[in-house]
């Protein structure tokens, strides 16, 4: 599952006239993100991280190399796996400047992986906003693509408030109507995004999702651990 890369908000001088919001980052930049990812029946939790270098930024395009770094399974390191399965491949990711996705993702070779991990790597990816080109006002909404279990897709995407924490201005958006590759998946309320308007990153993304055919429930949260 590959699934939206730096950037800096342009905040306008009035925020009455809301935010206009681009990416924006330096070749060579690394970004690291942790994904965990909680299932019920049975109980099970991992985390997968990976990390993403800006291999090259052209007209307005924005060119991410993609590693898969650790994984955890409950509580043991499975890293070892991971690399027997991925060690030294590299996924390209391509973006415009407005986060939004352009061209086709090249992914992982997994056929070499332990069945137990294969779960996990399915779910490898980078969850991104998707900016509008014009200024958006808290309460607006639009339709745009992201990543979800299962693969990349769309929702719909609302500004619910910008509000400053430990020096911070952060941009809250819920993600709802997601439309799962998988049509037995459905959410448990709003995919949750929070965004650093000092560097347009997603800061944390958190969601809940229920299969109706397998009756488990999953959790997903991406937390930014290096930017």
């Amino acid at each position: 599952m590959l699934a939206t890369i730096a950037a800096l908000l342009l905040l306008s001088p009035d925020a009455d006239k809301g935010y206009v919001m681009r990416l924006k980052l330096h070749e060579g930049e690394v970004i690291k993100y942790d994904l965990l990812i909680e299932r019920d029946k049975p109980k099970q939790s991992g985390v997968f991280s990976s990390s993403y270098t800006i291999a090259k930024i052209r007209a307005g395009t924005i060119d991410m190399d993609c590693r898969a770094i650790g994984l955890k399974i409950d509580g043991k390191n499975r890293t070892g796996d991971l690399n027997k399965a991925w060690g030294g491949q590299v996924a390209k990711l391509p973006w415009t400047e407005l986060s939004h996705r352009t061209g086709m993702a090249i992914g992982y070779n997994a056929s070499k992986a332990n069945g137990d991990i294969i779960p996990y790597l399915y779910e490898a990816g980078i969850y991104f906003p998707y900016f509008k080109r014009d200024a958006v006002k808290p309460g607006d909404t639009w339709i745009g693509s992201t990543t979800a279990t299962g693969g990349c897709t769309d929702g719909t995407f609302t500004l619910k408030h910008v509000k400053t924490e430990h020096g911070k201005q952060l941009a809250y958006f819920d993600v709802t109507d997601i439309k799962f590759l998988d049509p037995s998946n459905a959410q448990l309320g709003p995919m949750r995004m929070v965004v650093d308007l000092s560097n347009g990153l997603p800061t944390v993304v958190d969601y809940k999702v229920k299969n109706s055919s397998t009756g488990r429930t999953s959790h997903f949260r991406q937390t930014l651990v290096k930017s």
